[in-house]
């Protein structure tokens, strides 16, 4: 069958191969950063793995290899959301004998504490601490 009669058939109400999604991708991505977040930081880096994560997730690990395609893209899938979740945060100015934003110096703080976190699994716990 070609593309264009598998679209044919999808436009007529014929359902496509595999199981119909009840949620979309980005509704789905956003439910296993959440709980990756909570796995890293309860088990640490090493300690977490995709098969825990994708239990936890209650998906294959399938799915969360299309979605993440490794360990370490989660990872860094979580620390942009959280970074994301940081400059979103409301900005209030500090005295005004400093100048500086109260958050700006939170955000270096922040990306300090995660630059400087060796690579030995507790880049997490190092940065909520």
């Amino acid at each position: 069958m070609s593309v264009t009669s598998c679209t044919a058939a999808n436009e007529i109400g014929k359902r496509g191969r595999g199981r119909p999604k009840t949620q979309g991708d980005s509704q789905r991505r956003e439910a296993i950063i959440d709980t990756a977040r909570n796995t890293f930081i309860e088990l640490g880096y090493q300690g977490t793995t995709t098969d825990i994560v994708a239990q936890r997730c209650q998906i294959s690990k399938q799915t969360l290899y299309r979605l993440f395609p490794s360990k370490a893209e989660l990872f860094v899938a979580i620390v942009a959301n959280h970074r994301q979740f940081m400059l979103e945060l409301p900005r209030r100015r500090a005295r005004p004998s400093t100048g500086r934003m109260v958050s700006q110096q939170c955000l270096r703080r922040y990306s300090w504490s995660i630059s400087a976190t060796s690579a030995n699994g507790n880049v997490m716990r190092s940065s909520i601490s």
